[in-house]
């Protein structure tokens, strides 16, 4: 299998992964929603509570807005295009881990191997940001070895 194949099943599993957050996000707004309006229907009585699903559904609708905008990041990384350092769109192999440079989702399972999809905002990337195959960096004490990137 080539690198553009597996760059491009990484990419397709980390999307629908984030299409599944998206769809629990939205059926998590949609039961608030539904819950606060039948409270609506009910005495004042029931007000604070009511009150408190509103906050709940306008935090799903923040978490929502993040999820989308981190389904845009995914999307905007080209399977076709191999990369030679880590930056945005790089899927890089370490001897300890292997990492998508995107966005902030987390763990993504493909085909038996893990890979942690990150942010380029995060600390671990700017430690190994602009590095090559074959380079090493250290993080929190610990030492990895750059196996692969594209």
């Amino acid at each position: 299998m080539g690198k553009t194949e597996d760059k491009r099943k990484i990419i397709e599993a980390s999307i629908a992964y984030q299409e599944k957050t998206i769809e629990t996000l939205q059926e998590e707004m949609e039961e608030t929603r539904k819950g606060a309006e039948e409270e609506s229907q009910e005495l004042d009585l029931y007000e604070s509570h009511r009150t408190q699903l509103y906050r709940k559904r306008d935090l799903f609708a923040k978490q929502l807005h993040q999820a989308l905008e981190q389904m845009e990041a995914i999307k905007r990384i080209d399977p076709d295009m191999i990369k030679t350092k880590v930056e945005f769109g790089a899927i890089v192999i370490t001897d300890k881990q292997n990492i998508v440079v995107a966005t902030s989702i987390g763990k993504v399972d493909i085909e038996g191997s893990q890979y942690f999809t990150i942010s380029p905002l995060v600390p671990f990337y700017k430690a190994m940001e602009n590095l090559k195959k074959g380079d090493s960096f250290e993080f929190r004490d610990q030492k990895y070895v750059i196996k692969e990137v594209f």
